[in-house]
């Protein structure tokens, strides 16, 4: 699975450019529309999308003059870091798009001229790029409150919030909002070269390819015997017969698995993987300089789009101080869509997206291993390396001052971010597709030394994994001119948001929207979605807690921290023959949904750190889960799933006041909470 380049701290993938298009118009109303890349990026990260986007929107609204800029930033071996004498973080690139587009840089014009009364602004934001985004719209409508060192003066924060206010659509394709379990897995090897997670994460990838459906699959036996010409050892089959669509599925499903357990099985058997805890500094920095040199990954990149880095958790308190004071809320209010992409589900039985049936006994069992590893529920949440929940730009959160240290937290005190957009009547949307993250392998085939073995396992084998898996989240070529060849989940829904031609307006080419999607009627766009959606269930649950800065307590590890965080299960209580799913249960038998947390052979399920600031000792930590509802024809069900269930903790560090904590998590979402312990 594309998680494993972890093992070997491969960053995720991502894509972007510079350029303006202008379509033909007369009209003097203009719609800006900025493009933001991810790792590795380029100009050709979205493919030809810029060379004729603009004609389809002009067709669909001709109100405006549609301008698109394909931008780039500097990422990876472009980067300026500590050799250099700066930290490359998400705040430089906010400056630097200020300059490019508004004020000006280095002499050169700014981009964007002065706005007109009706013109508008929109970005689209691909992978890591979604978290340059809303680090820009919030560093610029704060004025940089977390770094004042990078704030403007009075008049330039003034025009630059000018043009903050103007921004209609932030559109995020695979976005890493809240963060990336991959990228806190390979930030725990590269910050400091332990392998303690890594060697918590092989054993339950072991297992994975050790299951006898997997086992049987890479080792062609029983369903999969016959999908093939000559001998087993033919792993790639016979490339000279001529398949069926089905036969390719099946082929690529096969090949793909084939190729990560052999590397998962290289890894795991590697010597230095299997005996040393953790590698000199002196291999790091060499592998560091290979990822920037090689693979164009700078290490801090990493860092950033960790679950529990500073820089989410500023994005989390500037989103909530956004939508919670009337005088930001009510004069920002760009519209947050996050197209989320899930893994494809394998060998279903029908066309549809649904994963309700398979074609063979083997496909459901590869299912439900999958989501046994990963976060999920029908199946892997995750476009690859971005799962659903750091996707959604929506979350809920308790945030609470100190005075409070004594009190338990109610479900209740639980905000929704989702249903403060809603009361400016501009509500953010969560759009669901069939697709995966661009997969390029930095580094690991330029590893050298004592890890050149495992760089060498990883890159013969996982390269031909997301390429057979499903179209990727942002590359949008030529064929999406005309709907008729538009195959691209991604593209009607980037086409309607950023006309906001959606069902039921007048005022657009809904007829040409409606061809993209395939329905008759506007209303049935959303089919796929709502189906999709009712299939989701992973969550990921975000504390902050604060302690007194004189603790003196063990913190020295995950583990250390994370005992003393107990929940409220419920497993004694449940009965069933599939034991994954009754493993660290939170819900009592008689409620209409399951709830499941930290279940142990999740991959990453859970990990802490601790921050030092000037008056606390802060410990951020995470544990995914998932809840689904235990009929799924069950509309009451979904409706509590969507209202949010409770999770019940009790906190207690040694010579600490005891907290009680009632959070409250919902599919697809993250959950904030952040207290204070005395």
């Amino acid at each position: 699975m594309k998680l494993l380049l972890s093992l070997v701290l491969v960053a995720f993938i991502s894509s972007c450019s510079y350029l303006g298009l202008r379509s033909p118009s007369s009209t003097t109303k203009k719609h800006y529309i900025i493009t933001m890349h991810g790792v590795r990026g380029n100009a050709e990260s979205y493919g030809e999308f810029h060379q004729f986007v603009g004609d389809t929107l002009k067709q669909i609204d001709p109100a405006y003059e549609y301008v698109l800029f394909n931008w780039t930033y500097p990422v990876g071996a472009a980067v300026n870091d500590k050799e250099k004498g700066i930290d490359w973080e998400p705040h430089l690139i906010a400056d630097k798009f200020n300059k490019d587009f508004i004020l000006g840089n280095d002499g050169k014009d700014a981009l964007i001229p002065e706005l007109g009364p009706e013109d508008k602004i929109s970005i689209l934001a691909y992978s890591m790029g979604g978290q340059m985004a809303m680090t820009w719209y919030y560093d610029s409508m704060f004025n940089f409150k977390f770094h004042p060192s990078m704030a403007y003066n009075a008049e330039d924060a003034a025009k630059v919030q000018s043009y903050v206010a103007r921004v209609e659509n932030v559109v995020g394709l695979g976005p890493v909002y809240w963060g990336s379990v991959d990228a806190e897995l390979g930030w725990s090897f590269l910050e400091n070269g332990s392998l303690a997670e890594i060697h918590k994460v092989l054993p339950k990838a072991k297992a994975f390819c050790d299951d006898q459906a997997i086992h049987g699959i890479t080792q062609g036996k029983g369903f999969w015997s016959n999908l093939y010409e000559g001998a087993k050892e033919k792993v790639w089959g016979d490339d000279k017969k001529v398949y069926t669509q089905k036969e390719m599925n099946d082929r690529a499903v096969r090949n793909a698995l084939i190729a990560t357990c052999a590397s998962v099985n290289s890894v795991a058997n590697n010597i230095i993987v299997k005996n040393v805890q953790s590698v000199p500094s002196m291999v790091v920095s060499g592998l560091t300089k290979v990822m920037k040199s090689v693979g164009n990954v700078n290490p801090s990149e990493m860092n950033h789009m960790r679950l529990t880095s500073d820089v989410i958790n500023e994005l989390r308190v500037n989103r909530i101080s956004h939508l919670m004071l009337d005088q930001y809320r009510t004069k920002y209010r760009a519209r947050w869509t996050s197209i989320v992409g899930v893994f494809p589900c394998l060998g279903k039985s029908d066309a549809g997206l649904t994963c309700n049936g398979f074609q063979s006994e083997e496909y459901r069992k590869v299912n439900e291993q999958l989501v046994t590893i990963f976060s999920g529920n029908k199946r892997r949440e995750t476009d690859g390396p971005v799962f659903s929940p750091g996707a959604t730009a929506d979350f809920l959160y308790y945030v609470e001052t100190p005075g409070n240290e004594a009190k338990p937290v109610a479900e209740s005190s639980y905000v929704n971010t989702a249903d403060l957009q809603r009361s400016i009547n501009i509500p953010s949307r969560e759009i669901f597709v069939e697709n995966m993250h661009a997969t390029v392998l930095p580094a690991i085939d330029g590893l050298s030394g004592i890890l050149a073995p495992v760089g060498d396992a990883l890159a013969g084998g996982l390269s031909k994994f997301d390429k057979s898996l499903g179209v990727d989240v942002v590359i949008m070529n030529k064929e999406c001119i005309k709907p008729e060849t538009c195959k691209h989940p991604n593209f009607k829904h980037v086409i309607e948001t950023l006309t906001n031609c959606e069902a039921g307006r007048i005022a657009c080419n809904q007829r040409l929207v409606n061809k993209y999607f395939g329905v008759e009627l506007d209303s049935d766009r959303y089919n796929e979605n709502e189906k999709l959606r009712s299939e989701m269930g992973s969550y990921v649950l975000v504390m902050n807690i604060r302690l007194p800065k004189s603790y003196k307590g063990d913190l020295s590890s995950p583990e250390k921290i994370l005992k003393n965080i107990t929940f409220g299960y419920n497993t004694g209580k449940h009965q069933g023959s599939d034991k994954a799913r009754l493993e660290n249960r939170l819900d009592n038998p008689g409620d209409l949904y399951a709830n499941q947390i930290a279940r142990s052979k999740e991959i990453m399920n859970s990990y802490a750190i601790v921050k030092e600031y000037n008056d606390s000792r802060v410990v951020r930590l995470f544990f995914l889960g998932r809840a689904w509802p235990k009929d799924s024809n069950s509309a009451q069900a979904r409706a509590q799933l969507n209202d949010g269930v409770p999770v019940r903790m009790a906190i207690k560090f040694p010579g600490l006041t005891p907290r009680n904590v009632t959070a409250k998590v919902r599919p697809s979402y993250s959950t904030y909470t952040d207290i204070y312990i005395k």
